[in-house]
């Protein structure tokens, strides 16, 4: 690989201290590994869920399996920002159990989920991974509160992504602040945030969009979602079993203008072959104005959740403006970023192919 001085790898590696060596551009699966090459590691400042943890470890399994050595060890080092302690441990249980014996026993996992802790196994190399994943992650959190991510710069980023979905040609700046109603000062960080992701294409004269899919501005206002798009989670404290047909219905004929559906429901109308059984929860888009007792119209049972409760609707509250106020769908980057939020990547992935080669063939 190619480190890059301000890169999550390469503060990790400062952290470690000496005694790492970065991998050549041909050993894609793993990072660094140590001077005796007893140890490779790979390094992710951001998961989002089981399948991309999965993909990380096949990777290393693989490296581990080939070298030939019974003593070395990979390790996954990683940030999970969406992911329960607990739910990590058997998820990477479970990512170990289909390997071999001689292959699984030289697995370890160092992470961070949701501010817990996790080593497995515990060791002092593990301890002294986990003492670099820390500090850096410390290091990482402070880099970007300052300028990259806030509701208006989000704002910003999903105009431009919504754009890039449908293949709409470059914007000019003041289209942009339009439709983001963002600052000219937020329209330029935001703009400065995808240039230093690499994300960034400019146009004609004073326009701009975006180079390509935005994957790792993607993980970074996944990762924020709850702040940047007000998450709201809600259940039916009636005490009746979920509904989730009943109250997709009510929405449809009793939620006023403003209220767009969105996440699983909105994806089947993109992508007819949508590929998911059922609907885990209904995903819902609001518009600014959408007035705040709209949900007692809908279902008046329905209360905010409260500990680990699962919900059977959440909402989302829009920055920026409608391009059709008269929308019962939530747009195409809104609908990806609930999929995200579920943890459906691979679906997300897919509808975003969908998206593009649709609208490329139009």
């Amino acid at each position: 690989m190619v480190m890059v001085g301000t890169s999550f790898e390469a503060q990790f590696a400062r952290h470690f201290g000496p005694g790492l060596t970065p991998s050549s551009p041909d050993e894609p699966g793993y990072d660094f590994a140590t001077r005796d090459g007893r140890h490779l590691i790979e390094v992710k400042q951001s998961l989002l869920g089981a399948r991309d943890m999965q993909a990380a470890v096949m990777k290393l399994a693989i490296h581990l399996a080939e070298s030939g050595s019974k003593e070395s060890w990979a390790h996954l080092v990683a940030r999970f920002p969406r992911m329960s302690g607990a739910r990590l441990a058997e998820e990477w249980r479970r990512a170990i159990l289909p390997l071999k014996p001689r292959v699984a026993g030289r697995m370890g996992l160092v992470a961070v989920a949701a501010g817990e802790a996790i080593v497995i196994p515990i060791d002092d190399f593990q301890k002294q991974l986990h003492q670099a994943l820390r500090a850096t992650s410390g290091a990482a959190v402070q880099q970007k509160s300052g300028h990259r991510w806030t509701p208006k710069t989000f704002a910003v980023w999903r105009v431009l992504f919504d754009a890039w979905l449908v293949d709409e040609a470059s914007l000019s700046l003041q289209e942009v602040a339009r439709r983001s109603l963002a600052s000219s000062w937020s329209v330029r960080a935001a703009l400065a945030a995808l240039k230093d992701n690499g994300e960034l294409a400019k146009g004609f004269g004073r326009s701009v969009r975006l180079a390509s899919f935005p994957r790792q501005s993607l993980r970074e206002v996944a990762t924020l979602s709850n702040t940047l798009r007000e998450r709201r989670g809600y259940v039916d404290a009636s005490g009746r079993p979920p509904n989730v047909e009943a109250l997709l219905e009510r929405l449809r004929t009793r939620a006023p203008a403003g209220v767009m559906i969105g996440g699983v429901v909105s994806a089947r109308q993109y992508d007819p072959s949508f590929d998911l059984n059922g609907v885990p929860r209904i995903d819902v888009t609001l518009a600014p104005d959408v007035p705040t007792d709209w949900l007692r119209r809908v279902d008046a049972a329905l209360q905010p959740t409260s500990g680990d409760a699962m919900p059977v609707l959440v909402t989302h509250r829009l920055q920026g403006t409608l391009r059709d106020p008269s929308a019962a769908l939530a747009s195409p980057a809104e609908t990806i970023l609930d999929l995200y939020e579920m943890n459906l990547v691979e679906q997300a992935d897919d509808l975003t192919r969908v998206l593009r080669d649709r609208h490329a063939l139009e």
